[in-house]
């Protein structure tokens, strides 16, 4: 088949692994084995790059990488916005025209979903959506955006995502199933998996992911400082970077 990828995420080098992006990235690598797999990602320049059998369709826009900062009812985002949907289409024209895709698969449904469904109505291509959870429980929560994130989904040929709860949410909405897929990336370096009792050895926990509101690791914090007469041997890692860093180590 040929497969078009809407992200908002991807890498420019394989160095840069500290980010969603080289899911993204090892996940069209592996669909690249037995397909021809195009992607459209917003980023800081007009190019097209190849990795391995990728062909990546870059675009730039008035705003900057960090989609998530965008608050849609300010005046200037709300410009970044706009500008952001109609360079997408724009490269979405001139790259269904050269690739003719037969299918296309949003990465995920903000904004990738957007750019999914214009491609159907535009060129006829059927989509599915990977569903996050901040799609879903912040960014649907809005009411205009949150209008069009279930407009999009309920007319996916597909629908994923990547919790098993946020998978039976997305079914409720849709009124078919939505299939649980979590996300994964390609370690090249043997993983130790270990057997422990709680109690009679150390516990740890390692949480990976940004530091900021919406990925929660206050709440871990939090929840771990209720329960700390009640679980001893305890040690807890946070890997990771944003606003919240400094917050949290105090």
């Amino acid at each position: 088949m040929r497969l078009l990828i809407f992200t908002h995420n991807y890498p420019i080098s394989l160095q840069e692994r500290r980010n969603a992006g080289i899911f993204v990235h090892d996940f069209a690598t592996e669909l690249a084995k037995t397909n021809e797999v195009a992607v459209i990602c917003p980023g800081g320049f007009d190019k097209k790059v190849k990795f391995g059998q990728v062909a990546v369709h870059f675009f730039t826009w008035r705003g900057d990488k960090h989609l998530g900062r965008l608050r849609f009812w300010n005046p200037f985002d709300l410009f970044y916005g706009l500008n952001l949907f109609f360079r997408g289409i724009k490269i979405l024209s001139r790259v269904s025209r050269e690739t003719k895709p037969d299918f296309s698969l949003a990465m995920w449904a903000i904004p990738g979903g957007i750019f999914a469904y214009f491609a159907k109505i535009m060129f006829g291509i059927p989509y599915a959506v990977w569903v996050l959870g901040s799609d879903f429980y912040v960014y649907a929560k809005i009411p205009i955006i949150g209008f069009f994130i279930k407009y999009i989904l309920k007319n996916a040929e597909y629908t994923f995502a990547d919790g098993i709860s946020l998978s039976s949410e997305v079914s409720k909405v849709t009124k078919r199933k939505c299939y649980f897929l979590p996300s994964s990336t390609n370690f090249d370096y043997p993983i130790e998996k270990k057997t422990i009792k709680i109690g009679e050895t150390q516990l740890v926990l390692t949480f990976i992911g940004r530091m900021e509101f919406i990925k929660g690791p206050d709440l871990l914090i939090d929840a771990i400082l209720k329960l700390k007469n009640k679980i001893n041997n305890l040690k807890v890692n946070f890997v990771g970077d944003g606003s919240l860093l400094p917050v949290l180590k105090q």
